[in-house]
């Protein structure tokens, strides 16, 4: 009893020591904090809660099932720790649930074997509130630490924390978010910084030139001994092996300059930035498991003039590298319902027992021991296995191959202040290098693939949505659809047959206006900012037509010409006002009209669920108002919530 009386007496001591450095001429307590010398601790709690509804925003359908809502609550609690300029740290706790949904945490997916099948991935989700480190990193002086006398000032900082080059479009700070055509990184979260480690320091004396060294793994398949031993390459028929062996973290690093050209009252401040980044990924996944590697580098350039009247800012960069594809055996073992008997079996994916492949084969000891036997490779596409009386299937084996990487971007805007710190005119114009599917053979998807340049820019862990004139739909957390072209009608049902999707800043083009008004002499201070934007796209897909049909299943069609690029236009208003200190208020809300492009591509599918449904004979004429099938409605978004900071 003593000992609790002990505690208590120091919580009441710590806490009456706290409140003099956070309660000020009667303002609301913001920040917990505590002095002692060159030590001080903060303690800060962030609430935010909103609610979210969105109508038209995954298909543009007009379908009673394309819209959602929710209310959400994301609580933050973050310590901070300083001891002079020598050390300090920060931590950051995270607790973030969807009203309702007792399941919105899941654990990582993985797979279940049965028999000789491998079932599709899948999830489980926690039915209690778990928080997690959002951020938690340690920054020391090495000035200090190795006692380095010298007025520039270099530190080293390590954990989890953001860092992101420019705007945050060649390198962002959303943790493992790449676009999915090149198959980058499976999770989509910024709930979570990258694990990485920073070297910033100055390079001149007058502290206007500095510099930051960084690097960051994403993912480390290599950190124990059942990783390196784990069966990736049983299907890579050039591999030496077929462990994953050691080696093989993905990884980033990042070298970049900040150059303070001038920063005065009277001429404003001119900064810029040049950059470069190394991406390193062994372990990339498009089809399968490991069938790929990365190495693309980002070289770019970025400057900001902010002036008294006058902003401007302009970013500029561009892909070098490769996506090496290994050599594959796509054959697999999967499960299949015998029509005759209703019997489930094992049969082939890619081994038929009739020329015309169109009949797998059942996975009987004979066939598999003629199976396993076989010889391997591209030539053998297509062929009898001796003459057994079983057919490797048209794309059973993948070559080898490279997809060069060469795409660019810049994006520009400007601002002026119609009236100082009230009314400010901004306006923008961005574009970003876009191409089809590289690792998909449009014409002829029973082709193997081959080597060739891919033009579209690629950005990691990205999520701009920009700076002076802003994106809800197209850049913003919606995400309209921008599906590419669909792959043409092929005898081989086991390739894709319909269309993959580009997104975030890629395969775009769009210019915008907007404002923001902060109006002066109002008791609560808020800021309106309304935007307008248009979007094309870079390069151009195929248009597309629902009605063709050739068979009583064929019944869609890419089409010989290409769709209009204009995609549409977006009309979007973002408003925040300060009721209290430490509570706030937001909105945002828009609309996108979809431009011509839809109009031509109506009914196109972007996923194997789609495709099935549109080529169903069951469902011919199918009423697009109906299912959630790419159409050409306008979309409609709003999101609105308080923001309370204690």
């Amino acid at each position: 009893m003593k000992r609790f009386a002990g505690k208590l007496g120091r919580v009441v001591a710590f806490l009456i020591v706290s409140l003099p450095h956070v309660l000020h001429a009667g303002r609301p307590a913001q920040w917990l904090s505590y002095r002692k010398g060159d030590f001080l601790f903060d303690f800060k709690v962030d609430h935010k809660a909103e609610a979210m509804y969105a109508k038209n925003s995954d298909y543009f359908s007009g379908s009673p099932f394309d819209q959602y809502s929710y209310a959400q609550s994301t609580w933050d609690f973050t310590t901070h720790t300083r001891f002079s300029d020598i050390i300090n740290s920060k931590l950051t706790l995270r607790e973030k649930v969807r009203w309702g949904e007792t399941r919105s945490i899941l654990t990582t997916a993985d797979t279940v074997s049965l028999a000789d099948v491998t079932m599709s991935e899948h999830q489980h989700g926690f039915n209690r509130l778990v928080p997690w480190f959002r951020k938690a990193w340690v920054k020391f002086s090495l000035n200090d630490v190795f006692s380095i006398n010298t007025d520039r000032r270099h530190y080293f900082k390590f954990g989890i924390f953001p860092f992101e080059v420019g705007r945050g479009i060649s390198l962002g700070a959303a943790y493992a978010v790449s676009p999915g055509m090149l198959g980058f990184f499976v999770d989509n979260t910024i709930d979570q910084y990258a694990f990485g480690a920073l070297l910033h320091g100055d390079i001149s004396l007058k502290h206007d030139v500095t510099y930051d060294a960084y690097v960051s793994i994403v993912e480390n398949l290599a950190n124990n001994l059942s990783r390196n031993t784990e069966v990736v390459y049983q299907n890579c028929f050039t591999a030496p092996t077929v462990y994953r062996g050691y080696g093989t973290p993905t990884y980033i690093l990042v070298g970049k300059v900040l150059w303070s050209l001038f920063d005065t009252k009277k001429l404003g401040s001119l900064f810029c930035e040049p950059y470069v980044v190394y991406l390193y990924h062994p372990n990339n996944k498009i089809e399968f498991k490991s069938g790929a590697s990365v190495k693309m580098g980002t070289i770019g350039f970025d400057v900001e003039y902010a002036g008294p009247k006058f902003e401007l800012g302009f970013e500029t960069a561009t892909n070098i590298g490769h996506q090496f594809i290994r050599a594959w055996d796509r054959n697999s073992i999967i499960a299949n319902r015998n029509t005759s008997t209703a019997a489930i079996e094992e049969v082939y994916s890619y081994v038929f027992t009739d020329s015309s492949y169109t009949n797998k084969a059942p996975v009987t000891n004979t066939y598999k021991a003629i199976v396993e036997a076989a010889p391997l490779g591209v030539a053998f596409n297509g062929e009898q296995i001796g003459d057994s009386g079983l057919y490797n299937g048209r794309a059973r084996f993948r070559p080898a191959y490279f997809n060069k990487l060469g795409g660019m971007m810049f994006v520009f805007d400007a601002a002026y202040w119609l009236k100082s710190d009230v009314l400010k005119l901004a306006a923008t114009f961005a574009f970003a290098s876009g191409e089809e599917n590289p690792n998909i053979v449009l014409d002829k998807p029973e082709d193997t693939e081959y080597t060739d340049t891919y033009s579209g820019f690629v950005g990691l862990q990205e999520i701009y949505s920009g700076k002076r004139v802003r994106s809800l739909f197209v850049l913003g957390g919606i995400g309209v659809p921008r599906p590419l072209s669909a792959p043409a009608l092929t005898v081989d049902s086991t390739r894709q047959r319909y269309a993959a999707s580009t997104g975030g800043f890629s395969n775009l083009v769009y210019t915008g206006i907007g404002l923001t008004w902060t109006p002066q002499g109002t008791k609560k201070k808020c800021k309106v900012a309304p935007h307008v934007l248009y979007y094309w796209q870079d390069q151009p897909v195929k248009a597309y037509c629902m009605t063709y049909h050739e068979t009583a299943t064929d019944k869609s069609k890419s089409l010989d010409y290409n769709a209009s690029r204009a995609l549409g236009l977006e009309v979007n208003t973002f408003a925040d006002m300060n009721f209290l200190d430490s509570l706030k208020g937001f909105v945002a809300l828009g609309v996108f009209v979809p431009g011509p492009h839809y109009n031509q591509v109506i009914g196109k599918p972007t996923n194997s669920s789609q495709y099935k449904e549109v080529t169903s004979s069951t469902r011919y004429g199918i009423d697009y108002n109906a299912y959630p099938l790419l159409n050409n409605k306008t979309s409609f978004a709003f999101d609105v919530g308080f923001e309370y900071l204690f």
